[in-house]
Protein backbone atom coordinates (compact mmCIF):
# COMPACT_ATOMS: atom_id res chain seq x y z
CA UNK A 1 0.00 0.00 0.00
CA UNK A 2 1.15 3.70 -1.10
CA UNK A 3 -0.24 6.87 -0.70
CA UNK A 4 -1.15 8.84 1.96
CA UNK A 5 -4.58 9.02 3.60
CA UNK A 6 -6.44 11.83 3.27
CA UNK A 7 -7.12 14.03 6.69
CA UNK A 8 -10.93 13.64 6.75
CA UNK A 9 -13.11 14.40 9.20
CA UNK A 10 -15.36 12.10 7.93
CA UNK A 11 -13.03 9.20 8.57
CA UNK A 12 -11.42 11.37 12.47
CA UNK A 13 -14.96 11.29 13.53
CA UNK A 14 -15.80 7.48 13.22
CA UNK A 15 -12.52 6.45 15.23
CA UNK A 16 -11.99 3.55 12.74
CA UNK A 17 -8.76 2.02 11.20
CA UNK A 18 -8.38 4.17 8.07
CA UNK A 19 -6.61 2.32 4.84
CA UNK A 20 -5.47 3.86 2.08
CA UNK A 21 -5.21 1.53 -1.56
CA UNK A 22 -3.80 2.94 -4.82
CA UNK A 23 -5.86 2.64 -7.77
CA UNK A 24 -4.33 2.69 -11.37
CA UNK A 25 -5.46 5.52 -13.32
CA UNK A 26 -5.90 2.57 -15.93
CA UNK A 27 -7.22 -0.51 -13.51
CA UNK A 28 -11.06 -1.23 -14.26
CA UNK A 29 -13.20 -4.10 -14.11
CA UNK A 30 -15.84 -3.43 -16.56
CA UNK A 31 -15.99 -4.29 -20.06
CA UNK A 32 -13.79 -2.84 -22.53
CA UNK A 33 -13.57 -2.19 -25.86
CA UNK A 34 -9.84 -4.16 -26.61
CA UNK A 35 -9.24 -3.00 -30.51
CA UNK A 36 -8.91 0.60 -29.10
CA UNK A 37 -8.48 0.07 -25.08
CA UNK A 38 -5.97 -1.13 -23.19
CA UNK A 39 -6.95 -1.98 -19.38
CA UNK A 40 -4.86 -2.36 -16.54
CA UNK A 41 -6.02 -4.39 -13.53
CA UNK A 42 -8.55 -3.81 -11.61
CA UNK A 43 -8.01 -2.80 -7.53
CA UNK A 44 -9.17 -6.10 -5.33
CA UNK A 45 -9.45 -5.78 -1.49
CA UNK A 46 -9.10 -9.04 1.11
CA UNK A 47 -11.88 -7.18 3.52
CA UNK A 48 -11.05 -9.96 6.01
CA UNK A 49 -7.45 -9.16 5.88
CA UNK A 50 -8.90 -5.70 7.06
CA UNK A 51 -10.91 -7.37 9.82
CA UNK A 52 -14.22 -6.91 8.02
CA UNK A 53 -16.97 -8.83 7.80
CA UNK A 54 -20.55 -9.17 6.57
CA UNK A 55 -22.89 -7.10 9.05
CA UNK A 56 -19.74 -4.28 9.49
CA UNK A 57 -20.37 -0.63 8.50
CA UNK A 58 -17.77 0.21 6.04
CA UNK A 59 -16.74 4.26 5.08
CA UNK A 60 -15.41 4.29 1.76
CA UNK A 61 -14.35 7.03 -0.22
CA UNK A 62 -12.02 7.78 -3.60
CA UNK A 63 -9.37 10.27 -3.25
CA UNK A 64 -6.93 12.03 -5.63
CA UNK A 65 -7.85 12.28 -9.30
CA UNK A 66 -6.59 11.60 -12.93
CA UNK A 67 -5.93 12.66 -16.25
CA UNK A 68 -8.01 11.73 -18.89
CA UNK A 69 -5.56 12.06 -21.37
CA UNK A 70 -1.56 12.10 -21.71
CA UNK A 71 -0.04 14.89 -20.23
CA UNK A 72 -3.53 16.42 -19.64
CA UNK A 73 -4.92 18.38 -16.50
CA UNK A 74 -5.92 16.00 -13.41
CA UNK A 75 -9.19 16.39 -12.67
CA UNK A 76 -10.87 12.94 -13.55
CA UNK A 77 -12.47 10.90 -10.57
CA UNK A 78 -14.93 8.82 -12.34
CA UNK A 79 -14.58 5.28 -10.54
CA UNK A 80 -16.89 2.74 -9.37
CA UNK A 81 -16.74 -0.84 -7.17
CA UNK A 82 -18.50 -3.66 -6.71
CA UNK A 83 -18.87 -6.36 -4.03
CA UNK A 84 -17.69 -10.16 -4.70
CA UNK A 85 -18.05 -13.35 -3.43
CA UNK A 86 -14.25 -13.83 -5.24
CA UNK A 87 -11.49 -12.26 -6.37
CA UNK A 88 -12.25 -13.56 -9.54
CA UNK A 89 -12.16 -10.97 -12.78
CA UNK A 90 -12.72 -12.41 -15.89
CA UNK A 91 -10.33 -10.99 -18.99
CA UNK A 92 -11.17 -7.82 -20.43
CA UNK A 93 -13.41 -7.56 -23.62
CA UNK A 94 -15.44 -10.17 -21.57
CA UNK A 95 -19.15 -8.70 -20.21
CA UNK A 96 -20.01 -9.23 -15.93
CA UNK A 97 -16.52 -9.56 -15.50
CA UNK A 98 -17.11 -9.90 -11.95
CA UNK A 99 -18.95 -13.54 -11.61
CA UNK A 100 -18.90 -13.09 -7.97
CA UNK A 101 -20.90 -9.95 -7.96
CA UNK A 102 -23.10 -8.77 -4.71
CA UNK A 103 -25.49 -6.17 -4.80
CA UNK A 104 -25.63 -3.24 -2.31
CA UNK A 105 -28.03 -2.72 0.20
CA UNK A 106 -27.99 0.90 -0.80
CA UNK A 107 -28.26 2.10 -3.75
CA UNK A 108 -25.62 5.11 -5.33
CA UNK A 109 -26.55 6.37 -8.74
CA UNK A 110 -23.65 5.36 -11.29
CA UNK A 111 -23.91 5.86 -15.35
CA UNK A 112 -25.32 2.19 -17.04
CA UNK A 113 -24.22 2.80 -20.17
CA UNK A 114 -20.23 4.16 -21.36
CA UNK A 115 -19.42 4.96 -25.12
CA UNK A 116 -16.62 4.37 -26.75
CA UNK A 117 -14.69 6.98 -29.34
CA UNK A 118 -16.65 5.48 -31.92
CA UNK A 119 -20.04 6.11 -29.97
CA UNK A 120 -21.11 2.62 -29.99
CA UNK A 121 -22.38 1.82 -26.46
CA UNK A 122 -20.80 -1.22 -24.24
CA UNK A 123 -22.88 -1.74 -21.17
CA UNK A 124 -21.31 -1.49 -18.02
CA UNK A 125 -23.48 -4.96 -17.59
CA UNK A 126 -22.84 -4.76 -13.41
CA UNK A 127 -25.80 -3.73 -12.05
CA UNK A 128 -24.17 -4.44 -8.43
CA UNK A 129 -21.82 -2.03 -8.76
CA UNK A 130 -21.43 1.84 -7.13
CA UNK A 131 -20.04 4.92 -8.02
CA UNK A 132 -17.35 5.81 -5.86
CA UNK A 133 -17.77 9.03 -4.06
CA UNK A 134 -14.80 11.35 -4.11
CA UNK A 135 -13.21 13.82 -1.13
CA UNK A 136 -11.44 17.02 -2.10
CA UNK A 137 -9.25 18.50 -4.02
CA UNK A 138 -10.37 18.25 -7.47
CA UNK A 139 -14.08 18.25 -7.14
CA UNK A 140 -17.09 19.39 -4.43
CA UNK A 141 -16.61 17.23 -1.27
CA UNK A 142 -19.19 14.74 -1.03
CA UNK A 143 -20.46 12.64 1.39
CA UNK A 144 -18.29 9.09 1.37
CA UNK A 145 -19.80 5.39 0.74
CA UNK A 146 -21.32 4.11 3.75
CA UNK A 147 -23.04 0.58 3.42
CA UNK A 148 -23.32 -2.68 5.58
CA UNK A 149 -21.40 -5.41 4.13
CA UNK A 150 -24.13 -7.83 2.80
CA UNK A 151 -23.92 -11.73 3.58
CA UNK A 152 -21.32 -13.62 2.15
CA UNK A 153 -19.02 -10.81 0.34
CA UNK A 154 -15.81 -10.74 0.79
CA UNK A 155 -13.94 -8.69 -1.81
CA UNK A 156 -14.25 -5.39 -2.98
CA UNK A 157 -12.90 -4.38 -7.00
CA UNK A 158 -12.73 -1.04 -7.65
CA UNK A 159 -11.51 0.93 -10.68
CA UNK A 160 -12.00 3.82 -12.95
CA UNK A 161 -15.24 3.91 -14.54
CA UNK A 162 -14.18 5.05 -18.02
CA UNK A 163 -13.78 4.40 -21.60
CA UNK A 164 -10.02 4.86 -23.48
CA UNK A 165 -8.46 4.22 -20.24
CA UNK A 166 -5.01 3.13 -21.87
CA UNK A 167 -4.13 6.72 -21.96
CA UNK A 168 -5.20 8.08 -18.60
CA UNK A 169 -2.43 9.35 -16.01
CA UNK A 170 -1.88 9.90 -12.47
CA UNK A 171 1.10 11.72 -12.24
CA UNK A 172 0.50 12.58 -8.66
CA UNK A 173 0.28 9.09 -7.63
CA UNK A 174 -2.78 10.34 -5.26
CA UNK A 175 -5.42 8.47 -6.93
CA UNK A 176 -7.08 5.59 -4.87
CA UNK A 177 -9.25 5.19 -2.00
CA UNK A 178 -9.62 4.61 1.72
CA UNK A 179 -11.61 2.65 3.70
CA UNK A 180 -12.46 2.08 7.47
CA UNK A 181 -14.59 -0.92 8.79
CA UNK A 182 -17.09 -0.23 12.31
CA UNK A 183 -18.81 -2.94 14.22
CA UNK A 184 -22.07 -2.48 14.06
CA UNK A 185 -22.13 -2.60 18.04
CA UNK A 186 -23.02 0.07 19.61
CA UNK A 187 -23.79 2.16 16.52
CA UNK A 188 -26.95 3.58 15.92
CA UNK A 189 -27.98 1.87 12.48
CA UNK A 190 -31.05 3.01 10.04
CA UNK A 191 -32.59 -0.93 9.62
CA UNK A 192 -32.09 -1.09 13.49
CA UNK A 193 -34.97 1.44 13.95
CA UNK A 194 -38.70 0.43 14.38
CA UNK A 195 -39.64 2.97 12.23
CA UNK A 196 -36.54 2.88 9.12
CA UNK A 197 -35.31 0.71 6.67
CA UNK A 198 -32.59 1.13 4.17
CA UNK A 199 -35.21 1.81 1.51
CA UNK A 200 -37.89 3.28 3.18
CA UNK A 201 -38.38 6.72 5.26
CA UNK A 202 -38.27 6.85 8.91
CA UNK A 203 -37.20 8.71 12.59
CA UNK A 204 -33.94 8.05 14.27
CA UNK A 205 -33.66 9.05 17.37
CA UNK A 206 -30.02 10.00 19.20
CA UNK A 207 -29.81 8.87 22.93
CA UNK A 208 -28.44 11.22 25.34
CA UNK A 209 -24.96 9.58 24.65
CA UNK A 210 -22.21 9.94 22.21
CA UNK A 211 -23.69 8.32 18.82
CA UNK A 212 -22.74 6.88 15.74
CA UNK A 213 -26.02 7.24 13.74
CA UNK A 214 -25.77 5.98 9.54
CA UNK A 215 -29.24 6.60 7.74
CA UNK A 216 -28.03 4.81 4.56
CA UNK A 217 -30.78 5.13 2.15
CA UNK A 218 -34.10 6.74 1.82
CA UNK A 219 -35.13 9.82 3.51
CA UNK A 220 -34.68 9.95 7.30
CA UNK A 221 -35.33 12.46 10.43
CA UNK A 222 -32.85 11.81 12.87
CA UNK A 223 -33.92 13.72 16.03
CA UNK A 224 -30.94 15.08 18.29
CA UNK A 225 -30.15 14.80 21.58
CA UNK A 226 -27.81 15.53 24.12
CA UNK A 227 -23.86 14.08 23.49
CA UNK A 228 -21.53 14.61 20.60
CA UNK A 229 -23.10 12.41 17.68
CA UNK A 230 -21.72 11.80 14.47
CA UNK A 231 -24.72 11.40 11.82
CA UNK A 232 -24.19 9.89 8.41
CA UNK A 233 -27.13 10.97 6.53
CA UNK A 234 -26.08 8.71 3.68
CA UNK A 235 -27.73 8.66 0.26
CA UNK A 236 -31.39 10.69 -0.16
CA UNK A 237 -32.67 13.61 1.83
CA UNK A 238 -31.82 13.86 5.45
CA UNK A 239 -32.86 15.64 8.21
CA UNK A 240 -32.06 16.73 11.30
CA UNK A 241 -34.27 18.31 14.29
CA UNK A 242 -33.15 19.99 16.86
CA UNK A 243 -36.13 22.27 18.57
CA UNK A 244 -38.91 19.57 19.33
CA UNK A 245 -38.12 20.86 22.69
CA UNK A 246 -39.42 24.45 23.05
CA UNK A 247 -36.95 24.68 26.14
CA UNK A 248 -34.11 24.01 23.52
CA UNK A 249 -31.56 26.77 23.92
CA UNK A 250 -30.26 28.22 20.48
CA UNK A 251 -27.81 26.02 17.74
CA UNK A 252 -24.87 27.17 16.02
CA UNK A 253 -24.86 24.74 12.88
CA UNK A 254 -22.33 24.89 9.85
CA UNK A 255 -23.07 22.52 6.93
CA UNK A 256 -20.55 23.76 4.87
CA UNK A 257 -17.77 21.61 6.57
CA UNK A 258 -17.73 18.31 8.83
CA UNK A 259 -16.67 19.96 11.71
CA UNK A 260 -18.48 19.77 15.04
CA UNK A 261 -21.25 22.20 15.38
CA UNK A 262 -21.86 24.14 18.77
CA UNK A 263 -24.73 25.46 20.94
CA UNK A 264 -27.70 23.43 22.52
CA UNK A 265 -28.09 19.80 21.30
CA UNK A 266 -26.42 20.34 18.46
CA UNK A 267 -23.24 20.76 20.69
CA UNK A 268 -20.45 18.67 19.44
CA UNK A 269 -22.05 17.02 16.73
CA UNK A 270 -20.77 16.12 13.60
CA UNK A 271 -23.04 16.09 10.67
CA UNK A 272 -22.22 14.08 7.14
CA UNK A 273 -24.50 14.37 4.07
CA UNK A 274 -27.15 16.27 5.72
CA UNK A 275 -29.41 18.10 3.77
CA UNK A 276 -32.32 20.08 6.02
CA UNK A 277 -31.51 21.11 9.97
CA UNK A 278 -34.54 22.49 11.81
CA UNK A 279 -33.65 24.66 14.82
CA UNK A 280 -34.90 25.51 18.05
CA UNK A 281 -37.18 28.57 19.10
CA UNK A 282 -34.08 30.77 19.73
CA UNK A 283 -32.00 32.29 17.88
CA UNK A 284 -30.36 30.12 16.28
CA UNK A 285 -27.01 30.40 13.69
CA UNK A 286 -27.02 28.36 10.22
CA UNK A 287 -23.96 28.98 7.78
CA UNK A 288 -24.49 28.05 4.03
CA UNK A 289 -24.12 24.63 2.55
CA UNK A 290 -27.71 22.72 2.88
CA UNK A 291 -31.51 23.93 3.75
CA UNK A 292 -32.75 25.22 7.00
CA UNK A 293 -35.82 25.52 8.49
Amino acid sequence: MTGVIVNNPVFNSSGATVTFFPIGPTATYLDVDLEIDIPGDPLIIDLETLGIEPGDVVILEGVGAFSFTQDGPEFGQNASFVLSATNVVLDPGTNNRVPGAIDLPVDFEIETERFAFDFSPISNDIPEDARLTFSQPAGDEEAPNTFIVPAGARFLIAGVNDLGVGDNEDRNNDLGLQIAGLDPAGLILADNNDNNSFDGTGEITATDGDDVIFAFNGTDEIIGSLGADTIYGGTGFDIVRYGLDENSPPINVDLSDDLPESGGLAEGDILIGVEEVTGTDGNDIFKFGGDFG
